[in-house]
């Protein structure tokens, strides 16, 4: 894939992105905010039980 083709396909991912917020009229912070917490969720097997405790208004499951 060349360069330009690389760059049109960001292009194009933000521009659905866009839309689909739109026409579900969702807010991006929603969305950024929900992804944020599946990343976390996905990835809790990289912290420490001990660390986890500076988290004390969290729960984990």
């Amino acid at each position: 894939m060349s360069k330009d083709d690389k760059k049109e396909v960001i292009k194009q991912r933000k521009a659905l992105l866009e839309l689909v917020l739109q026409r579900t009229n969702t807010p991006k912070k929603v969305v950024i905010e929900d992804a944020l917490d599946d990343f976390v969720k996905a990835n809790l097997d990289v912290v420490s039980e001990e660390e986890k405790k500076q988290f004390d208004k969290l729960i984990f499951v």
